[in-house]
C-alpha cells in the first residue's frame, strides 16, 4: 500500500523515467553478464588447451633426460619452458622421486594444474631373418615418470577485472544518457497533460474562461481540443 501511495504521488515524468529505466537496467545486467561469461569461458578454454598441449610436448621433450636421470639437463629444459602464464614445472621419476622443479608455487585458487605421464615408447625393429618383416614388440609404452605444469590464472583474473571496469564505465554512461533522454521525452509528454490537468481543475472551480494550449500531438491534441470545446460549451451555457 505504501508503495502504491508513493507511486501515485509521483509526477507523470517521474513515472515514465522509472518505467523506462527498470527494463533498461535489467537488460543491461543480462547482456553484461552474458558477454562477460562468454569472454571468460573462451579464455578458460584457451588456457586448458594451452596447458594440455604444453604438458604433452614437455613430456616428450624430457623423456631422455628422465630416463637417464640427468637432473641438470632437466633443469635446463624446464627453465627454457618457463614463460608467459607458466608458473611452475615439476618432474618426477617412476618411483615418484622429484627430479627437478622450476618456478615459484602459487596459491591453489589462482592456478590451473596439468599432469602428463612421461613414457618410453617401444621401438619397432626390422628383423632381417624374417624376410624383412617388422617385429611387433609385445612391450607397451612404459611410464618412466610424470610431469606437472602450473599455469597462473592472473591473466584471466586481470582480463576479467578489465572487462568489468570497461563494461561498467560504458554501461553507466549509456544508462545515464538513456535516463536523461527518457526524462527529456517524459517531460515533453507530461507537459501538455499537466496543462490539461490545470485546465480541468480551473474549470471545476468555476473558471469557465480557462483554455488549454493545443500544442500536443495525436491523442493529446484530440484531448486538448475536446477539453476546450467542453469549456466553451460550459461557458456558453452559463452565460
Amino acid at each position: 500500500m505504501a508503495v502504491k501511495r508513493r507511486w501515485r504521488q509521483l509526477k507523470i515524468a517521474q513515472q515514465i523515467v522509472l518505467l523506462s529505466t527498470i527494463p533498461m537496467l535489467i537488460l543491461y545486467i543480462v547482456i553484461f553478464s552474458f558477454l562477460l561469461t562468454a569472454r571468460l569461458n573462451d579464455q578458460e578454454a584457451m588456457q586448458r588447451e594451452h596447458g594440455q598441449l604444453l604438458v604433452k610436448q614437455l613430456a616428450v621433450a624430457n623423456e631422455f633426460a628422465v630416463l637417464t636421470g640427468n637432473q641438470e639437463q632437466l633443469r635446463v629444459l624446464l627453465l627454457r619452458s618457463i614463460s608467459g602464464p607458466v608458473a611452475n614445472i615439476s618432474v618426477w621419476d617412476a618411483k615418484n622421486n622429484l627430479l627437478a622443479t622450476i618456478g615459484n608455487p602459487i596459491a591453489a585458487q589462482n592456478v590451473d594444474i596439468f599432469d602428463s605421464p612421461i613414457t618410453m615408447e617401444p621401438i619397432a625393429l626390422d628383423d632381417q631373418l624374417n624376410s624383412g618383416e617388422v617385429v611387433a614388440e609385445n612391450h607397451r609404452a612404459a611410464a618412466i615418470g610424470r610431469i606437472q605444469i602450473t599455469l597462473s590464472r592472473q591473466g584471466i583474473i586481470a582480463s576479467r577485472n578489465h572487462a568489468v571496469l570497461i563494461s561498467g564505465l560504458v554501461g553507466t554512461s549509456v544508462l545515464i544518457i538513456s535516463i536523461g533522454l527518457v526524462w527529456f521525452l517524459g517531460e515533453r509528454l507530461a507537459r501538455p497533460i499537466s496543462a490539461l490537468t490545470a485546465t480541468t481543475v480551473a474549470l471545476a472551480q468555476g473558471n469557465l474562461g480557462t483554455r488549454t494550449p493545443e500544442h500536443g500531438l495525436g491523442e493529446i491534441h484530440v484531448l486538448q481540443s475536446a477539453v476546450n470545446q467542453m469549456a466553451a460549451a460550459l461557458e456558453k451555457t452559463h452565460a
